[in-house]
């Protein structure tokens, strides 16, 4: 109703007739009632396509494809079967280490120190 009140007082400089008035205005509405449903299908559009863009990312994209395929996964044990191997190798060849003893304090007297002459 508001929208009709300013459509007359703009339509009032245009000198129109009464029946001229309510034709533009009748127009002017459906126009718009048009335009509004045009917005409407290309925000339902537009979102529609948005879910699918992110369906497409998640096939793409998503865990299952990030999987390694069976020829993949063979290359890949293969290599780690050699790697493994390699390394117990260089192990079996290190030199066991022989745990020694820490060196025990001498309890009692201790010596003079060189630069004390003995008598």
């Amino acid at each position: 109703m508001e929208t009709n009140a300013k459509q007359s007082i703009e339509f009032d400089h245009l000198n129109l007739t009464p029946e001229a008035k309510t034709e533009v205005s009748n127009l002017i509405q459906s126009l718009l009632t048009q335009v509004q449903n045009e917005l409407k299908l290309l925000e339902a559009k537009n979102q529609a396509l948005t879910l699918e863009l992110a369906h497409l990312r998640r096939i793409r994209y998503g865990a299952k494809n990030e999987a390694l395929s069976q020829p993949q996964f063979s290359l890949f044990e293969e290599d780690w079967q050699t790697d493994a191997a390699a390394i117990e190798a260089e192990i079996v060849q290190l030199p066991l280490p022989v745990p020694q003893k820490p060196k025990r304090a001498r309890t009692g007297r201790q010596p003079l120190p060189d630069h004390l002459p003995r008598i």
